[in-house]
């Protein structure tokens, strides 16, 4: 959040691939809904397959996350600023 407020004072706009690597820091929360898979073995868990899902999915919580909060956003840049 604090890259994002900086970037946003900066008029600093990322790349996708910035973005979605400063973003994905909403992991942890993301392992909220792993708890239930510790009846899995470790090498399903760390499979490539299903290691490039998880990352997939997070970044869809993030595509999903920004859109609902665009109109938010836009106030804060074209109002408050």
């Amino acid at each position: 959040m604090i890259s994002q407020a900086v970037d946003r004072m900066a008029n600093h706009v990322r790349s996708v691939d910035q973005y979605f690597a400063i973003r994905r820091g909403a992991h942890p929360s993301f392992a909220i809904c792993e708890i239930y898979l510790n009846i899995l073995a470790d090498k399903v868990i760390k499979h490539p397959v299903i290691m490039k899902l998880s990352e997939l999915s997070i970044d869809m919580m993030i595509i999903d996350n920004d859109l609902y909060s665009y109109n938010v956003e836009w106030v804060v840049r074209h109002l408050w600023v």
